[in-house]
């Protein structure tokens, strides 16, 4: 029957009747293909998040520890605290009360403090000022003292020691207390000092011995001693 059909109505493959066109949804297919690829990726990565939580745990980074950095980081900063108020207390009482009269804040005290440093170096300023005036003035003067006043120490008999003072300065501008005690402090007795004059100038010839008669003095210490301090003190 089927050849006989064929044979009577000839079948043409591409009859659309038929053969009706079923259409391809290609766009869908890659459309899903790409949904269970990222899908698939998604996924992926919840295992790798799990593995980084698990490293952490593994390397210690538990709860507990977190507290207690926490704690500690804490107490550091509650330390650091009292110590800037105390500090702050501490400059509070140095600063003079006209400075902080009416201030309250930590704030207004540190910029009250940076006012007064200026105000005392303004006034340490003025002070080197009129000292090196007073100096310079004073400074012919303090020569001429030095240039009128000559010791000479030299050694004398049994242990004794002599020291020859040349005075320009007439007795009045003399420092014979200031000699003595020098040297008393030098471990010096005095035995014997006599005084003269020639051309206008006195002569102090002072004679002195260790009070520890086994101690050797030396004589050019000592003299350089009478000149620094008692010459420049003048």
């Amino acid at each position: 029957m089927e050849d006989l059909f064929s044979s009577l109505i000839p079948i043409q493959e591409n009859d659309p009747l038929l053969y009706p066109d079923t259409p391809v949804h290609q766009d869908s297919d890659v459309t899903v293909i790409d949904n269970n690829i990222s899908t698939g990726k998604r996924q992926q990565k919840k295992p790798s998040s799990a593995i980084i939580l698990a490293d952490n745990d593994h390397n210690g980074k538990n709860p507990d520890e977190t507290k207690k950095k926490r704690a500690v980081h804490t107490n550091i900063e509650r330390q650091r605290r009292q110590e800037m108020a105390t500090m702050c207390a501490s400059l509070r009482n140095l600063l003079p009360l006209e400075y902080i009269k009416g201030k309250r804040s930590v704030s207004d005290h540190v910029h009250e403090a940076a006012n007064y440093i200026k105000h005392m170096k303004k006034n340490i300023r003025e002070l080197e000022a009129k000292r090196d005036k007073l100096r310079n003035s004073s400074g012919g003067s303090s020569a001429a003292n030095s240039s009128s006043i000559i010791f000479t120490v030299r050694p004398c008999s049994d242990g004794v020691t002599e020291i020859l003072v040349e005075n320009g300065l007439g007795d009045d501008g003399f420092p014979l207390s200031r000699i003595l005690d020098m040297l008393l402090n030098e471990g010096l007795t005095v035995v014997n000092c006599v005084s003269t004059k020639s051309n206008e100038k006195f002569i102090y010839a002072i004679q002195a011995e260790a009070t520890d008669h086994m101690t050797e003095v030396d004589l050019f210490c000592l003299q350089e001693k009478l000149t620094g301090k008692v010459i420049n003190r003048n």
